[in-house]
């Protein structure tokens, strides 16, 4: 039971640092990580619909440094904060 309260603590890290990024206050070390994160756990559970978006969301955090798109990376925080809480409470 843990691990889906981590995975979810990991999501709300994620949206943040996504939010963080859009305004150009993360260093790019926390943006890899938050990547690094995303892709991994979208790799690792590849069956799933969910974590295959979240594959892509953690693509999209590494596009977000060269060209951040600000509805997208909203839509996208906002998808993480509602999962990242449904799986910590």
């Amino acid at each position: 039971m843990w691990v889906i309260k981590f995975f979810g603590i990991m999501d709300l890290y994620s949206a943040a640092v996504m939010l963080l990024v859009q305004f150009d206050v993360t260093p790019w070390r926390v943006i890899l990580t938050a990547a690094a994160w995303l892709v991994m756990k979208g790799f690792l559970f590849r069956g799933d619909v969910a974590s295959m978006i979240d594959m892509g969301i953690g693509f999209y955090h590494l596009l977000m440094v060269i060209l951040p798109i600000p509805v997208l990376t909203y839509i996208l925080a906002i998808y993480l904060v509602v999962k990242g809480v449904l799986s910590v409470s």
